[in-house]
């Protein structure tokens, strides 16, 4: 239970979970710390616990032998004070710079790692060899060797086995040492020029998929981009058949409550510099609070290709999971109730410009006083997150045309069919063939790609307004549902009907 090791790899802190996973690792690393000039080390999880009382720097992050998905992230134990400004300036240009090579951004972690070694040989230039990295220069030789070779992938690799046998993985991903004579110098400039967000991004073939991806090497606890640790979730809180980005609920060290949504990063976002994918997602922070929106908080890059949002926690759960929960169909006074309240959220980013583009039960969430509120807005942000379409859409955008503010409003007025009926807001037109099933429109419903070329086609239309509904609802569906973008009303406008 001590955690200590013959390797000089310690963990635990006498958790017995802890312990396990560091013999697991003693097994698989063999001579694996000698190779890299290691003395002592810790897990991920003991520097979480000792990190102040002594100097702690990573240098690999590596696959367990039973789990070829989960990695872990081990730390070189230092000689001296973590608490001098010296250590703290250079300690910070090391992990900025670790973290850019587990994100692939190999170019960005040049330019730390030759801040980082501006502090060495400067302001810790008097102190003993031991009270400094001894992996630092490794670190950067290979980040110029993988971008001399234009491997991007994930500073993440498996160790040789103990008795000297290959894992079975490409050449580049056993730890080896960079012996090239070629200066670091000499090539960060032709690299870095070429240097954008990483490898191109695919979709996964399926939702659980996805899922199965982000779950596994998402990490139990990280850092955004203002500093806040979180701690996620064991499982999502949402059902991964809805969507294709899982969502997990967090806590923070000081207790607060947020979902995490994790997103795959599309192509589109991989021809970008991170400057430029940041000013995007800083976009989506700067959403001015109100009372009918999910908050955005922060956000971080996860690697391969992933970002996390970090959202504000609405307890109620989203509208289909209520829908679901408390009958197929809501009642008249609760739509009624909250028609309002997403109106003021629409109005509120139409009069700011802004379109929220993915109107949907899912992307409407309930508070605790019964409240309904819009989440899922992406903003600029669209195009560089993998999302998944739905069928919450107006003729115009399935015919390929723009996303605007009418068709928001459209997208209004099928969300509350979908609530005030017992099933989805669309049913056959006269222009479809009299045996078309019930079954097949579900599955048409399910392809988004089929169900726009029949929306372009006339082969669908809105369900009828059900008979029970109330003259000011009546009034408000017919005005969204409108053919015609110009014909439909403002959300400003339909607000005041619904509140004169």
């Amino acid at each position: 239970e001590s955690g200590v090791f013959l390797s000089g790899v310690i963990s635990g802190g006498g958790r017995s979970h802890f312990v396990l996973l560091c013999r697991n690792l003693h097994y698989r690393l063999g001579g694996f710390l000698p190779h890299t000039g290691v003395v002592a080390a810790v897990t991920e999880e003991t520097a979480l616990l000792v990190r102040g009382r002594c100097r702690l720097l990573p240098f690999e992050t590596v696959y367990l032998e039973d789990a070829a998905t989960t990695c872990v992230k081990l730390h070189e134990v230092i000689c001296g004070a973590a608490g001098t400004a010296a250590w703290q300036n250079y300690e910070h240009c090391y992990s900025e710079a670790y973290d850019m090579m587990e994100r692939s951004e190999y170019g960005s972690a040049l330019w730390w790692w030759e801040k980082a070694r501006a502090v060495e040989q400067g302001a810790l230039a008097e102190e003993s060899p031991l009270c400094r990295s001894s992996q630092a220069a490794r670190l950067e030789k290979e980040c110029v060797m993988r971008m001399s070779r234009g491997d991007y992938a994930p500073f993440a690799r498996r160790p040789r086995l103990a008795n000297g046998e290959n894992d079975g993985v490409p050449h580049s991903d056993v730890v080896s040492t960079v012996t090239s004579e070629e200066t670091v110098s000499q090539k960060t400039a032709s690299a870095t020029s070429s240097f954008r967000f990483g490898p191109l991004v695919t979709a996964p073939e399926s939702d659980a998929v996805s899922l199965e991806v982000a779950a596994g090497c998402l990490p139990h606890r990280f850092r955004d981009r203002l500093g806040n640790v979180w701690k996620r979730a064991l499982n999502p809180i949402e059902d991964p058949s809805t969507d294709i980005t899982p969502v997990y609920m967090a806590i923070s060290a000081t207790g607060t409550l947020a979902v995490l949504k994790v997103c795959q990063l599309t192509d589109a976002a991989a021809r970008l510099t991170r400057a430029e994918v940041d000013a995007a997602l800083e976009e989506l922070m700067g959403l001015r609070v109100n009372d009918s929106l999910v908050q955005y908080l922060s956000y971080c890059y996860v690697p391969p290709h992933r970002v996390v949002l970090v959202m504000q926690y609405v307890p109620g759960g989203t509208l289909r999971e209520m829908k679901s929960r408390y009958g197929r169909k809501l009642p008249l006074t609760a739509v009624r109730r909250n028609v309002a309240s997403m109106l003021r959220g629409l109005a509120h980013l139409h009069g700011r410009g802004v379109i929220h583009g993915r109107l949907c039960p899912e992307n409407v969430m309930v508070g605790v006083e019964g409240r309904w509120r819009l989440k899922g807005m992406l903003l600029g942000a669209a195009p560089l997150i993998l999302h998944q379409e739905t069928y919450y859409v107006s003729p115009e955008v399935a015919a390929g045309g723009a996303k605007t503010a009418a068709n928001d409003v459209y997208a209004l007025g099928l969300l509350l069919l979908a609530m005030l009926t017992d099933s989805h807001p669309w049913q056959w037109s006269a222009n479809a063939a009299l045996d078309r099933s019930r079954n097949e429109l579900d599955s048409l419903l399910a392809d988004s790609t089929a169900f726009r070329e029949a929306l372009r086609n006339g082969l669908l239309t809105p369900v009828p307004t059900p008979a029970d509904t109330d003259e000011t609802l009546r009034t408000v569906l017919e005005a969204c549902l409108r053919t015609a973008p110009g014909d439909r009303p403002t959300a400003a406008d339909i607000l005041f009907l619904c509140n004169p």
